[in-house]
């Protein structure tokens, strides 16, 4: 994971991640299977958790999205 942690953005707008990247030595780089969801204002913790092609996890981090009222 890269970028600041925790992070501020305002409701409404769209998160752009600060740099999380995922890659497998077998798949190559799967950032694209990385999923964040932040919908409602208030802190939320995301947790990155991706698994390459045949299953196997990678180790969990997480970053904090402090989502700020209008």
């Amino acid at each position: 994971m890269l970028g600041t942690d925790p992070t501020d953005i305002a409701f409404g707008v769209a998160y752009v991640d600060a740099g999380a990247t995922a890659a497998d030595d077998v798949d190559g780089d799967i950032t694209g299977s990385i999923v964040v969801d932040t919908n409602t204002v208030g802190p939320h913790t995301i947790t990155y958790d991706v698994s390459d092609a045949a299953g196997h996890p990678a180790v969990q981090v997480t970053r904090t999205v402090n989502v700020l009222p209008l």
